[in-house]
């Protein structure tokens, strides 16, 4: 997706940059657009740590914000990225591109180096399993943090990152996490217009986001000189312990209506890395959910809790609060047990319930088949 060249600005400096960020959040300083704004009469020294493609498109709609935003320094494990990102940026933008060769780190430790140069923020766009282990060292460097999604990819990263948050906070830093498509102008101004009914009450309405980046993505071959271990990080994406899972939902549309219909659609791809997401909810409709999972099984691999309560008649029904419902709370938690499954059960509705209240339940729900 293309991002204008002639952003908005923002009368902003260094000092104001600092000195906002810690009160108001940087994200408020950021007001309709996915940028970093400076227009005051120093500047905002940025860092770059993690140097491929996303690095790179960062980095652009970083120095493209603001006169006064200078990229001074950059890491990443490969040097190869490294000089390649570096000499794109130089050549695009040769005034805003002040990296000499001593802030140019390389290998494990490059984000560290990094960190220790005087830049005022930094941007993490290194391979997703080090996000959180750098936003660590980034907030305990004192240093502001844009870093892009996902922010971590298994629980212990993500407790890692809310702890990193709560230190932040305490040393009033701020971080901005890479929300998609939110602070993207033209989609923030598409939606202020329909909020504003220039296309008339709206009645229904579809939304299809086609892309293919994963049929080209990475090397196209491995290299003889690379270890397991680069050949690995360079093409990550297809690696579950350096992106997660691609994840498969059988939403409620009629498309999946027997579990081995599902399970047969995950497994023609033939790969490990593409499994299930299973809303217990969705499924209830067509069959207990338990028959699904006792047929799925080691293809879950995230679980949405929610309740569906059938009508009388046993056809149709409508959803409702989690354990107000017809599913079988007992005869899931069991069955999640038989196949092994220790991944995410992650509440999806049950909104007029308060948070208090859903936790209680979902602590019953796990519970479930051992207290019967």
């Amino acid at each position: 997706m293309k991002i204008s060249d002639t952003p908005q600005r923002h009368n902003l400096s260094r000092r104001d940059f600092v000195k906002g960020s810690t009160v108001a959040g940087l994200a408020s300083l950021l007001t309709n657009t996915n940028r970093i704004y400076a227009t005051g009469s120093d500047k905002i020294r940025v860092g770059i740590i993690g140097c491929g493609r996303r690095g790179i498109f960062d980095a652009k709609n970083c120095v493209n914000s603001s006169e006064n935003v200078v990229i001074t320094a950059m890491g990443d494990l490969f040097a190869d990225k490294l000089e390649n990102c570096r000499n794109y940026l130089t050549e695009k933008f040769p005034d805003k591109v002040q990296v000499t060769d001593e802030n140019c780190f390389v290998g494990w430790d490059a984000y560290k180096d990094v960190l220790k140069t005087d830049i005022d923020l930094v941007i993490l766009t290194e391979t997703p399993h080090f996000r959180a282990a750098h936003l660590r060292a980034a907030v305990e460097a004192g240093k502001h943090v844009f870093m892009e999604k996902p922010v971590a990819i298994d629980p212990v990263g993500v407790r890692s990152v809310i702890e990193s948050s709560r230190l932040a906070e305490e040393k009033k830093l701020t971080i901005l996490a890479g929300t998609q498509l939110r602070r993207i102008s033209h989609i923030v101004e598409i939606i202020k217009r329909i909020h504003r009914g220039d296309i008339g009450e709206i009645i229904s309405g579809q939304y299809v986001r086609i892309g293919d980046a994963m049929l080209n993505w990475g090397p196209d071959q491995r290299d003889s000189k690379w270890s397991d271990m680069e050949w690995q990080i360079r093409n990550w994406l297809f690696h579950t312990w350096l992106s997660g899972h691609f994840i498969v939902e059988n939403v409620w549309n009629n498309l999946f209506v027997d579990p081995h219909h599902i399970a047969y659609f995950v497994d023609s791809f033939h790969s490990p890395y593409v499994r299930a997401y299973f809303d217990i909810g969705n499924h209830v409709k067509y069959s207990p959910p338990e028959d699904w999972i006792r047929i799925l099984g080691r293809r879950i691999v995230k679980c949405h809790v929610k309740d569906f309560k059938l009508k009388p008649d046993g056809h149709g029904g409508k959803f409702t609060n989690i354990r107000q419902g017809s599913v079988d709370w007992p005869k899931v938690m069991a069955a999640l047990r038989r196949i092994g499954y220790n991944g995410w059960m992650t509440i999806e509705g049950s909104v007029s319930l308060s948070l208090e209240e859903r936790s209680k339940r979902l602590d019953l729900i796990l519970a479930a088949d051992r207290m019967v």
